[in-house]
C-alpha cells in the first residue's frame, strides 16, 4: 500500500487548479472575441445600413435631375427657365449632403470590419458615391450652360425660319426666271437676299454660343442661297444684254442650286430646330449617364457581396 503525502496531494490539486483557470481564462477570452467580433459586425452592418439610405436619395434626386435636364436647355422662356433651375440647384444640394454623409457612413464602415469582404463592400459603395457625385457636378455645369442652350435655339429656330421663308421665296424667283419675268426678278432679289442674310447672321451668333454645335453645315447652305439670288440677277442681265449661253449655264446651275436648297429645308433641324437641339442635349446627358450607370454597377456588386457573405 502506498500512502500519498500531502505535499503530492497538494502539487496535483495545484496542477488541477491551475488548468482549469487557464480553461476558463481562455474560455472567457474566447467569449469576449466572439462578443467582440459580434458588436463588430453590428457596428459595420449598422454603418452599411445607414450610408445605402443616404444613398438612396442622394442618387433618387440626382437621377430625377438628369431626367429633367432634357426639359431645362429647351425652355425660352427666361422666368420658366430661371425657376427650374432653382429647383435643380435645390435637389442637387440635397443630393450632394445626402452623398456626403453615404460616404462618411461607408468609411466609418470600412475601418471598422474586420473581414476582406466587408472592406470590399465598403470600397465598392464609395466608389458608387463617389461616381453618383461627380454626376452631381457635371449637372451644375449643364445647369449654367442651359441660358446658352436656350438662346442657341432661338437663335437656330429664328435662323432656320428664315432660311425656309428665303428658300420659298427664291423658289418663286427661279419660276419667275423660266417664265422669262427677269425685271420682276431683278426688284425681288434683294429681299431674298435680305432674308439669307438675316438667317446668316442668326446662325454665326449661334455659333459664337457653341462652336461645337456643328452649324458650319447650315452656314454654307445659306451661302448656296446668296449665290443663287446673284444668279438670277446675273441670269436677268445676260437676257438684256444677249450673253444667251451665259444665261443658259447660270439657269442650270440656278436650278440645281434651287433643288439644294429645298433639300435643306426639308431636313430635321430646319422643319423642327427643338429636335436638333435634343440631340445637341443627348450629347451632354449621355454623359451624365455614364456616371450613374458607373455608380449603379458598383452599388449592384457591393450588395451582391454583401448577400452572399451575411
Amino acid at each position: 500500500m502506498f500512502i500519498v503525502s500531502t505535499a503530492t496531494k497538494r502539487k496535483r490539486r495545484s496542477g488541477l487548479y491551475l488548468g482549469l483557470s487557464i480553461i476558463v481564462i481562455l474560455s472567457i477570452t474566447a467569449i469576449s472575441i466572439l462578443y467582440y467580433l459580434g458588436t463588430l459586425s453590428q457596428r459595420v452592418d449598422r454603418e452599411l445600413t445607414k450610408g445605402l439610405d443616404h444613398y438612396q436619395e442622394g442618387s433618387r434626386l440626382i437621377s430625377s435631375s438628369i431626367a429633367r435636364m432634357g426639359s431645362v436647355g429647351k425652355e425660352t422662356d427666361s422666368a420658366k427657365r430661371s425657376s427650374i433651375k432653382e429647383d435643380l440647384k435645390r435637389d442637387l444640394s440635397v443630393a450632394e449632403k445626402e452623398l456626403a454623409k453615404a460616404l462618411n457612413n461607408f468609411k466609418k464602415m470600412e475601418k471598422l470590419s474586420y473581414f476582406n469582404w466587408e472592406k470590399e463592400t465598403s470600397e465598392l459603395m464609395k466608389a458608387s458615391t463617389e461616381e453618383t457625385a461627380k454626376a452631381a457636378v457635371e449637372i451644375y455645369a449643364l445647369i449654367d450652360k442651359t441660358d446658352d442652350i436656350a438662346a442657341l435655339l432661338t437663335l437656330v429656330s429664328d435662323g432656320a425660319s428664315k432660311f425656309q421663308q428665303a428658300t420659298n421665296e427664291s423658289n418663286k424667283l427661279v419660276l419667275m426666271s423660266n417664265a422669262g419675268r427677269h425685271e420682276e426678278v431683278k426688284k425681288e432679289a434683294n429681299t431674298v437676299a435680305s432674308l439669307f442674310n438675316e438667317s446668316k447672321n442668326m446662325i454665326n451668333k449661334a455659333n459664337l454660343i457653341d462652336e461645337k454645335a456643328e452649324l458650319t453645315e447650315f452656314l454654307e447652305q445659306v451661302k448656296t442661297g446668296e449665290i443663287l439670288v446673284a444668279n438670277l440677277i446675273k441670269m436677268a442681265d445676260d437676257v438684256g444684254e444677249e450673253r444667251f449661253e451665259d444665261y443658259q449655264k447660270r439657269r442650270k446651275e440656278s436650278n440645281a442650286l434651287i433643288d439644294q436648297l429645298t433639300k435643306t429645308a426639308e431636313s430635321a433641324m430646319i422643319i423642327n430646330p427643338v429636335s436638333w437641339i435634343d440631340s445637341e442635349l443627348e450629347e451632354s446627358i449621355k454623359g451624365l449617364r455614364g456616371f450613374a450607370k458607373n455608380a449603379e454597377e458598383f452599388h449592384k456588386k457591393a450588395l451582391d457581396l454583401w448577400s452572399d457573405k451575411t
